[in-house]
């Protein structure tokens, strides 16, 4: 269940009228009464200590798992709620809730529950907070209102008053207010990690709509100390950040999410893109180069990149010309690098993946100055680009050097057939040859 809905305080479920009369022999409250329980200053008639509640691996993981609304999960592990003494129907009520159509079930349980604990708060408690996930909020008042009456006061109606005020429009504040007394009152309260992580994560959103901007990251970072895998948390956390230009870790959230299989590179390019300009604006042209390649390998565009695209590709040109002076000198590992970081920086560029296909073939590395040459050429055919070198025949003489005979052919055969009186066409001719004849 979700404890971050919006709903309207006054609308009950019409589908869960006829449970709700499953609880109605034991305290019809009046409006009164309600109003009664919903006010944090109300007296309690008896204080109930915090209770021992049993714990295990497989235990621990069932109550994580309903807490998250993981179906899937709390199945996996609902034969442990075994051994969680009188816990045991509460949290099979509560696995019942997360299925369609369970909830009927789910309050028939609870009703079996306070038959033979009538006295224990958590059975209440349980039922307003299954209520207030189906928007019965009406009923879920009821039922806290009962339990006090019923068993005094205790940290499970705080936690419910909580889980109900947070599920309801302009209700966080007060929802923390009682989730925290909650936890006060009983650290070891189960069922709590996850709406307190809601209820800081609904603060902090409106903290940030009041541009109180290092409030609502306090309320962030908050909200994912109780639920680190919340999506929305984090998201909201990284917007913060990033306002704060901190792109780092803004950028370091949005990365893991997108790791995890989130749709989010779009959102990721756009916070380096963010960060690169910041970057330039402090003078530190590298940076800003590194996240400016981060945004364009993350789907932006060289449009939307807008200035970061000039940035690159003056860098590259830069770059190139730093090769060829290198190459020049017979300083051949650093006309590698900087070819390679031309490339990098402008990988369309024709001119930088040439050089270093040549640099690639005099080390003898002739299939991947095949595969750049290759690439040039292709480029250069769909761009209508006339290139000043026989590429073609770069391309074929790495191939047979790489011993692949039959694909340089097909290189120089293509050639000759689409340019028959090319410029290069008795350079292409001598070296189809040269090749061996095919058996």
């Amino acid at each position: 269940m979700s404890h971050a809905r919006v709903q309207n305080s006054r609308r009950s479920a019409p589908a869960l009228a006829s449970a709700a009369l499953l609880f109605a022999a034991a305290c019809g409250p009046s409006t009164e009464s309600v109003i009664t329980a919903q006010d944090p200053g109300a007296q309690p008639k008896v204080s109930v200590a915090a209770r021992v509640h049993a714990h295990s691996p497989r235990l621990d993981r069932l109550r994580a798992a309903l807490d998250r609304g993981a179906l899937d999960e709390a199945q996996e592990y609902s034969d442990a709620a075994e051994n969680a003494g009188a816990e045991a129907p509460l949290l099979r009520a509560r696995l019942l809730a997360l299925t369609p159509a369970g909830t009927l079930e789910a309050l028939r349980l609870l009703e079996n529950a306070r038959t033979q604990s009538p006295l224990d708060p958590d059975v209440y408690a349980t039922a307003a907070e299954i209520y207030a996930g189906t928007g019965a909020f009406d009923t879920a008042w009821s039922e806290i209102e009962r339990g006090v009456k019923a068993c005094g006061e205790a940290a499970e109606f705080s936690r419910a008053r909580g889980i109900v005020w947070i599920a309801r429009e302009n209700g966080a504040r007060r929802g923390l207010e009682h989730l925290e007394k909650a936890r006060a009152i009983d650290p070891d309260l189960p069922f709590t990690d996850r709406a307190l992580a809601q209820a800081h994560l609904l603060v902090a959103k409106l903290e940030m709509q009041a541009q109180k901007k290092k409030r609502a990251l306090e309320h962030a970072r908050l909200s994912l100390n109780f639920d680190p895998t919340d999506v929305d948390a984090r998201r909201l956390l990284a917007d913060l950040y990033a306002e704060a230009l901190d792109f780092t870790a803004a950028i370091a959230l949005i990365e893991g999410l997108v790791q995890e299989g989130r749709p989010l590179r779009g959102e990721l390019a756009a916070l380096h893109k963010k960060a690169g300009v910041a970057a330039l604006l402090e003078r530190d042209r590298a940076r800003a180069l590194e996240h400016f390649v981060a945004a364009r390998e993350n789907g932006m565009n060289a449009t939307d990149l807008a200035s970061g695209t000039h940035v690159l590709e003056d860098e590259s040109r830069a770059r190139t010309q730093l090769g060829l002076q290198a190459y020049e000198e017979g300083r051949y590992a650093a006309a590698e690098e900087n070819f390679r970081a031309a490339v990098r920086f402008d990988p369309e560029s024709l001119a930088p993946r040439n050089h270093l296909a040549v640099v690639y073939y005099r080390a003898q590395q002739y299939l991947p100055a095949a595969e750049l040459w290759r690439g040039v050429l292709s480029d250069a055919e769909k761009s209508g680009v006339e290139l000043p070198d026989p590429v073609h025949l770069n391309l074929a003489s790495a191939l047979k050097a790489a011993g692949e005979q039959g694909e340089a052919r097909a290189v120089v055969d293509e050639y000759l057939k689409l340019h028959p009186t090319g410029v290069w066409r008795d350079q292409t001719t001598r070296f189809a040859e040269s090749l061996e004849t095919p058996r």
